[in-house]
Protein backbone atom coordinates (compact mmCIF):
# COMPACT_ATOMS: atom_id res chain seq x y z
CA UNK A 1 0.00 0.00 0.00
CA UNK A 2 1.19 3.80 -1.20
CA UNK A 3 0.16 6.77 0.13
CA UNK A 4 2.85 8.89 -2.58
CA UNK A 5 1.35 12.17 -3.61
CA UNK A 6 4.06 13.16 -6.41
CA UNK A 7 6.16 11.14 -8.75
CA UNK A 8 9.40 13.03 -7.55
CA UNK A 9 10.33 11.22 -4.69
CA UNK A 10 13.75 9.56 -4.56
CA UNK A 11 14.26 5.68 -4.19
CA UNK A 12 13.64 4.21 -1.02
CA UNK A 13 16.81 2.06 -0.86
CA UNK A 14 18.76 4.38 -1.06
CA UNK A 15 21.31 5.12 1.79
CA UNK A 16 20.39 8.73 1.80
CA UNK A 17 17.23 7.03 3.06
CA UNK A 18 17.61 8.99 6.67
CA UNK A 19 14.49 11.29 7.27
CA UNK A 20 16.27 14.12 9.01
CA UNK A 21 19.17 14.18 6.71
CA UNK A 22 17.01 13.99 3.52
CA UNK A 23 14.61 16.38 4.55
CA UNK A 24 17.18 18.92 5.53
CA UNK A 25 18.97 18.62 2.20
CA UNK A 26 15.46 18.58 0.70
CA UNK A 27 14.53 22.40 2.36
CA UNK A 28 17.53 23.90 1.39
CA UNK A 29 17.28 22.84 -2.16
CA UNK A 30 13.90 23.92 -2.82
CA UNK A 31 13.56 26.47 -4.75
CA UNK A 32 12.21 29.42 -2.67
CA UNK A 33 14.71 32.04 -3.43
CA UNK A 34 11.67 34.05 -5.49
CA UNK A 35 10.29 35.30 -1.41
CA UNK A 36 13.49 35.94 -0.83
CA UNK A 37 13.42 37.91 -4.07
CA UNK A 38 10.33 39.63 -3.35
CA UNK A 39 11.17 40.96 -0.32
CA UNK A 40 14.31 42.88 -1.93
CA UNK A 41 11.42 44.33 -3.99
CA UNK A 42 9.32 45.34 -1.21
CA UNK A 43 12.19 47.29 -0.18
CA UNK A 44 12.90 48.49 -3.04
CA UNK A 45 9.49 49.91 -4.00
CA UNK A 46 9.59 52.24 -0.93
CA UNK A 47 13.32 54.59 -1.55
CA UNK A 48 13.11 57.17 -3.62
CA UNK A 49 14.82 56.90 -7.04
CA UNK A 50 17.72 57.61 -7.20
CA UNK A 51 19.36 61.04 -9.14
CA UNK A 52 20.71 60.53 -12.51
CA UNK A 53 24.41 62.77 -12.78
CA UNK A 54 26.14 63.51 -16.54
CA UNK A 55 28.82 65.72 -17.98
CA UNK A 56 29.09 66.44 -21.57
CA UNK A 57 32.51 67.74 -22.89
CA UNK A 58 33.43 68.70 -26.45
CA UNK A 59 35.86 70.65 -28.53
CA UNK A 60 34.47 73.30 -31.27
CA UNK A 61 37.41 73.57 -33.25
CA UNK A 62 39.99 76.33 -32.16
CA UNK A 63 41.53 75.78 -28.99
CA UNK A 64 40.28 77.78 -25.84
CA UNK A 65 36.76 77.20 -27.14
CA UNK A 66 35.35 73.77 -25.61
CA UNK A 67 32.09 73.59 -23.82
CA UNK A 68 31.46 71.61 -21.17
CA UNK A 69 28.04 70.65 -19.29
CA UNK A 70 26.72 69.32 -16.38
CA UNK A 71 23.46 67.37 -16.02
CA UNK A 72 21.67 66.69 -12.68
CA UNK A 73 18.02 65.14 -13.09
CA UNK A 74 15.98 63.75 -10.24
CA UNK A 75 11.95 62.12 -10.33
CA UNK A 76 10.06 63.34 -7.58
CA UNK A 77 7.17 61.14 -6.25
CA UNK A 78 4.48 63.33 -4.64
CA UNK A 79 1.45 62.46 -2.41
CA UNK A 80 2.07 58.96 -0.09
CA UNK A 81 2.62 56.73 -3.82
CA UNK A 82 6.04 54.79 -2.22
CA UNK A 83 4.00 53.74 0.70
CA UNK A 84 0.89 52.91 -1.70
CA UNK A 85 3.22 50.85 -3.63
CA UNK A 86 5.36 49.35 -0.75
CA UNK A 87 1.81 47.98 0.78
CA UNK A 88 0.91 46.71 -2.67
CA UNK A 89 4.24 44.61 -3.08
CA UNK A 90 4.15 43.77 1.10
CA UNK A 91 1.09 41.64 -0.03
CA UNK A 92 2.42 40.13 -2.68
CA UNK A 93 5.52 39.12 -0.68
CA UNK A 94 3.12 37.70 2.12
CA UNK A 95 1.55 35.58 -0.23
CA UNK A 96 4.75 33.96 -1.42
CA UNK A 97 5.71 33.24 1.96
CA UNK A 98 2.45 31.25 2.76
CA UNK A 99 3.42 29.83 -0.63
CA UNK A 100 6.85 28.82 0.26
CA UNK A 101 5.62 27.39 3.34
CA UNK A 102 2.88 25.19 2.08
CA UNK A 103 5.70 23.78 -0.22
CA UNK A 104 7.77 23.16 2.75
CA UNK A 105 5.11 21.08 4.23
CA UNK A 106 4.21 19.15 0.92
CA UNK A 107 7.61 18.25 1.34
CA UNK A 108 7.73 17.34 4.56
CA UNK A 109 4.88 14.65 3.76
CA UNK A 110 6.53 13.98 0.90
CA UNK A 111 9.45 12.46 2.80
CA UNK A 112 7.54 11.26 5.63
CA UNK A 113 5.49 9.00 3.53
CA UNK A 114 8.79 7.94 1.61
CA UNK A 115 10.04 6.80 5.20
CA UNK A 116 7.18 4.87 6.27
CA UNK A 117 7.09 3.37 2.73
CA UNK A 118 10.54 2.15 3.52
CA UNK A 119 9.61 1.03 6.66
CA UNK A 120 6.85 -0.63 5.55
CA UNK A 121 8.91 -2.57 3.08
CA UNK A 122 11.53 -3.40 5.56
CA UNK A 123 9.06 -5.52 7.18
Amino acid sequence: MSFTRSSTRPPTGSKASKPACRKATSLRLRPTSAAARASGIRNQVGLKPNPTFGFNGSQVGDAGTDQYSLLVEQTFVRGDKLPWNQQVIGNDVSAMNWLVETQRQHLRTDIRLAFYDALAAQK
